[in-house]
């Protein structure tokens, strides 16, 4: 029972603390983030922080997100952007898995 209150503080302070610094970036281009698993969900925010992290202009991405399929792109090309211009290897990373508000996979 203790192990389980310890490893849900744990987590609720990584995802403020991780949330913290995500806001703190997004501010540099006046994007505003309140809670990581709506607001990643489009990909929109995910681009921009990708773009503020990297130093580069993202290529082109659905801006106006209406549908499912518009938001699994726009996050997969984040993730392949990551991966292929900025060489980080990501592990068990999903874009659906993001859209879908799933923190715990992603």
């Amino acid at each position: 029972m203790i192990e389980q209150q310890q490893d849900a503080t744990w987590k609720r302070i990584q995802l403020n603390t991780f949330t913290r610094w995500v806001r703190q970036k997004l501010e540099q281009v006046n994007v505003a983030v309140s809670d990581l698993e709506t607001d990643f969900e489009e990909g929109l925010k995910l681009i921009r922080l990708v773009e503020v992290l990297s130093g580069k202009s993202f290529g082109r991405h659905n801006k106006k997100v209406i549908f499912r399929h518009q938001k699994l792109e726009n996050i997969s090309l984040a993730l392949q952007f990551l991966e292929n211009e900025e060489h980080i290897k990501l592990v068990n990373i999903d874009s659906s898995a993001i859209a879908d508000r799933n923190l715990k996979t992603s």
